[in-house]
């Protein structure tokens, strides 16, 4: 299992928004954490599905990133499981897909997602932005 928590103990304020970063390639999801860490919010990690819906029954989370391709449990599953569970349902989603976005729209629309970002140059700031419209 590789789910921990990112929260250099100089940053790390328990009333910070909760993010989880469900993403299977390693350096994105660091790349991710210590964007978001700098933005002022408190990153989990998980490298698929399982480690995601595992983390969330140790600390719930305010938003949740989330890669729709990986292995094990990918993104679309992830998503069934999640709005199942009435604990978890209510979560805002932001989609990182390098799918088109039209495409992971059309396989989102049943899973209330907030929003979809594509992977490209400029992921980090188009997160940044979907991430201030979410939460403030």
């Amino acid at each position: 299992m590789t789910i921990l928590s990112f929260h250099p103990s100089s940053v790390y304020n328990p009333l910070m928004p909760r993010i989880l970063i469900v993403e299977d390639d390693a350096a994105t999801r660091m790349t991710l954490a210590k964007h978001l860490t700098n933005l002022g919010h408190t990153p989990t990690l998980a490298a698929n599905g399982w480690e995601g819906l595992l983390s969330l029954e140790k600390d719930s989370a305010d938003l949740i990133l989330l890669d729709m391709v990986m292995p094990g449990m990918n993104g679309p599953v992830f998503l069934k499981v999640l709005r199942a569970d009435p604990r978890h349902a209510k979560i805002p989603v932001i989609i990182m897909t390098a799918q088109d976005t039209e495409t992971a729209a059309f396989n989102s629309r049943e899973f209330n997602v907030a929003s979809i970002v594509p992977k490209s140059a400029d992921l980090l700031q188009k997160v940044t932005q979907a991430t201030r419209e979410i939460l403030g």
